[in-house]
């Protein structure tokens, strides 16, 4: 295993100032290469009221 590969500190910072920047730049290809492709990635979403979305595959 090489010092890149290893779980430290310092290198989960570095990806998620990497992650953080390819979302700030809206380098969407760039940003989804920091998952596997079989990950999914869920987050909050809100409605037009402000309220949280119950599903969002629909809503």
């Amino acid at each position: 295993m090489s010092t890149q590969d290893k779980v430290t500190l310092e290198n989960i910072a570095q990806f998620l100032y990497r992650e953080a920047r390819f979302l700030d730049d809206e380098q969407w290809d760039d940003w989804l290469e920091c998952y596997a492709p079989e990950a999914s990635f869920w987050m909050p979403a809100w409605d037009d009221d402000d309220r949280l979305t119950e599903d969002p595959q629909s809503e």
